[in-house]
This record gives C-alpha cells, sequence and structure tokens, in this order.
C-alpha cells in the first residue's frame, strides 16, 4: 500500500520515509514545508499533504512496532509488548484513515494465539483489548479530551493537547440544579499530519466521576443551531435523563471520563475524590477526636483495634500532616508540629500515606539547592541537611535523585566551599572526598 500510494506523491518512497526522520527530530511547519518540497513529485494540496504525511506515519510506526526491545519480555502484558502492540494499532489507524482494509479484527484474531501469564488476561487479544485498544487516539477523542477537561477548569480559546491544537469557535456555558452544561464547536488539527476537522461538543456533569459528552462533525450549521437551544433548554427544564436524551438525539459518539489522556484522567479524578473527601471530613475528624484516647488506651493494653477506627485515624492524620508539610517551602524548615503527628501515628502502630506531601518537601528541597547555587553558605547546608533529615524520618519522598545531581554539580563545580557542603552530603547518602 504504502509503494502504490506514495509513488504517486514522492519522487521515491523509500528516500522519502529514510529522510523523514529529519521531520521526526524537529517537527516544525518550516521543516515539514522544506521536506515536502524536496521529495514531492509537485506542489501538494492540504489533502496530498495529509495523505503524504499519513503514509510516511504509518511507515514510521511499522517501524517502531518491530523495536527490538519488544521481544524480550516475559508476558504479553508487559510494558515492552503493549508499546508495541499501540505502535501496532496506530499503523492499523493510518491504514484505515488512508482508505485501506479494515485490519485490526483479523489482526486481533492471530493474537489470541500468544497466551499470558496473567490468567485475568488469558492471551494476547485480551491484553491487545484492555490495554492498547483504549490508548488509540483521533481528532474526535481529543475534541472529547479537551471538552470534558474544561468542565473543571476555564479553557483557553488556543489550547494544546498533546500532538494537538485546538482552537475554540464558539461555547455557551450553563449550570442548574448541581448540573453542570458546557456545549460548543472547536477547530482541531493534528501537529504530526496536519490534519483537521470542526466538531461540535455537549458535555453534562452531574457531578463527581459522572460526565456525559457527545462529539459529531460539523458540516450542518443549521443542525448546530438547532442543537444548542434544544440541549440548553433541556437542561434548564427537564430532568437529568432527559438532557442524556436530548444529548443522546443529536451526538452520535459519545464519550465519558474514561475517554481522558491518562495524566488529566488521573487529575480529574483526584480533585474529585478530594471533593469527595472534603464534604465527609468533618465527620472523619470528629470519629478521630472521639476515639483518640480510646485508640491509644487499646495500644497500651494490647488489643487489636478496629479497623474503621484505625482507617479514620490514618486518614486524619496523614491529612495533618500533609498540611503541616505544605508550609515547609514558606518557612524553609520541616515545622515541629509534623514530627509530633507522625509520632503519635507510630505510637499508634499506623503506617501513614504521605504520597500526596511528596511534592511541598521536592519543592522546598529544590529551593534550598537553588539559594546555594546562587551562594554557598553554612546556614543554607545546614537548612538542606536539616530539611533532608526531617523528609527521611517522616518517610517522606523529596525528589533525591534530582537533589543528588544538583549536589554533586557543586562539589565538582565549588572545590573551594566543599567543606562547607560536607553536611548536606551524609543525608544525600554521599561519602566523597576532598
Amino acid at each position: 500500500m504504502y509503494e502504490a500510494r506514495a509513488s504517486t506523491l514522492l519522487k521515491d518512497p523509500w528516500e522519502a520515509r529514510d529522510d523523514y526522520v529529519s521531520v521526526v527530530l524537529g517537527r516544525t511547519p518550516q521543516i515539514t514545508a522544506e521536506f515536502l518540497a524536496r521529495h514531492a513529485r509537485q506542489p501538494l494540496d492540504y489533502f496530498a499533504q495529509v495523505d503524504t504525511l499519513r503514509l510516511l506515519e504509518l511507515q514510521r510506526q511499522r517501524l517502531l512496532m518491530y523495536t527490538s526491545c519488544g521481544w524480550f519480555f516475559d508476558d504479553v502484558s508487559g510494558i515492552e509488548a503493549v508499546q508495541l502492540l499501540r505502535y501496532a494499532a496506530m499503523a492499523i489507524q493510518y491504514v484505515r484513515s488512508l482508505g485501506g482494509p479494515a485490519l485490526e479484527e483479523e489482526f486481533v484474531r492471530r493474537l489470541s494465539a500468544a497466551p499470558s501469564n496473567v490468567a485475568e488476561l488469558g492471551d494476547a487479544s485480551e491484553v491487545y483489548r484492555w490495554m492498547v485498544r483504549p490508548a488509540v487516539v483521533d481528532l474526535r477523542r481529543v475534541v472529547a479530551h479537551y471538552a470534558i477537561s474544561g468542565m473543571l477548569d476555564e479553557s483557553l480559546e488556543e489550547a494544546r493537547v498533546y500532538a494537538y491544537s485546538i482552537r475554540r469557535l464558539d461555547e455557551h456555558r450553563d449550570s442548574t440544579g448541581g448540573t453542570a452544561l458546557r456545549a460548543g464547536r472547536v477547530r482541531v488539527r493534528s501537529e504530526i499530519t496536519g490534519e483537521a476537522e470542526e466538531a461540535a461538543y455537549a458535555v453534562l456533569h452531574h457531578g463527581g466521576h459522572d460526565f456525559h459528552c457527545g462529539i459529531r462533525g460539523f458540516g450542518d450549521p443549521a443542525w448546530y443551531d438547532q442543537m444548542k437551544p434544544d440541549f440548553l433548554h433541556a437542561a434548564s427544564r427537564l430532568g437529568i435523563s432527559d438532557i442524556v436524551r436530548a444529548l443522546d438525539q443529536h451526538f452520535p459518539e459519545s464519550y465519558s471520563l474514561r475517554h481522558l489522556f491518562l495524566d488529566e484522567r488521573r487529575n480529574v479524578l483526584a480533585r474529585v475524590t478530594a471533593s469527595a473527601l472534603d464534604r465527609n471530613e468533618a465527620a472523619y475528624r470528629r470519629i478521630w477526636e472521639e476515639s483518640r484516647q480510646l485508640l491509644h488506651y487499646l495500644r497500651d493494653v494490647d488489643v487489636p483495634a478496629p479497623e474503621a477506627l484505625d482507617l479514620v485515624a490514618r486518614h486524619v492524620l496523614a491529612r495533618e500532616v500533609t498540611a503541616e508539610l505544605q508550609q515547609t517551602e514558606a518557612h524553609g524548615a520541616v515545622p515541629d508540629r509534623a514530627f509530633e503527628l507522625m509520632g503519635e501515628a507510630t505510637a499508634l502502630g499506623l503506617r501513614l500515606d504521605l504520597t500526596t506531601a511528596e511534592e511541598p518537601m521536592r519543592r522546598a528541597v529544590a529551593a534550598t539547592i537553588d539559594a546555594l547555587e546562587q551562594a554557598i553558605t553554612l546556614e543554607g547546608v545546614a537548612r538542606g541537611a536539616a530539611l533532608v533529615e526531617g523528609a527521611q524520618r517522616l518517610g517522606v519522598g523529596f525528589g533525591q535523585w534530582q537533589a543528588q545531581n544538583r549536589f554533586f554539580v557543586l562539589w565538582r563545580s565549588h572545590p573551594e566551599a566543599r567543606e562547607m557542603l560536607r553536611p548536606l552530603a551524609a543525608p544525600l547518602r554521599f561519602r566523597l572526598e576532598s
């Protein structure tokens, strides 16, 4: 397919494929235009350019899917094998977008012959269905990502979503009775192939993780002009089921929170989860205060505490320690209160999840090293050592690898200040000679 199609567009399809690395390594409109000028048989219009770049991307994905590391794995669900299957899925998608045959069904059938050591997955066909197909991206999914994520944060009129650019052309928002709505129109463009499309969207957020999103290509202004008032009327006058029905009526393609790209999906769910916890925080704290003395007494008399009370205690103490550590960067030191709270958790035999405290500790340590890079002082070194030791006492990550690398650069570039720097070396796990 590649050679037959590309021969009508490019002087030498295989030479162009090999030279395409110049575009991959520095993908800008100018570099892409220069590449096409070198290799195209004649000036290409928009559609011919898109097809040419799709063909070259098809070849790139085919080369990537044969990456050697993917053939050394313990299981077909391992990260290497899954990544290669994702490259293959992209190649299949490009074949389809170029008008070629539908290859996925046969590809998945053949994958079923490769067993997995993970009983729940069964074989590579299930790996593909669960771990590969949901990661495949097209323009409509990018629009869904933009529309849904914008329900929690005001979206920019022009935005970048990984390798795609989005420009908002129209939008209307409304909210009623705890339900938020968003309807609009955007133009989305792939920065890789130049493919662009206008699409309309409508999103319903009924609180928590309950997002309903519809996407439709924008080809009929009259439909769009009718859809917006219909959808917004249903939102203001009717119930949730009627709003969802109106959404399904106007939009054949439906999306939800699971269609967001992974990082943003995790970010949205973290905020949704935090909101749910905040609504119940007063109850958790009341239970903690009422059961605090009892928990200590049970510990003293060697009687196991009820799991429910332990769960509440872990939650409240972790939140309080994290709140204290949020002040570390501003004060340049770990608050004493954080150690007191951790001591109480230890006394109760509780292990706290302080994952959310790692970022403020990382910032505090980084800020201290920033200051040392400007001027090495005994006070600054002592402050850095105290922060690192404090983080270690609390069992909180602080970006040790980054801190070690930056400290080592300081050590090597300032031999005259090594005696001053030495107190920070030990907490960072260094044994350095002068």
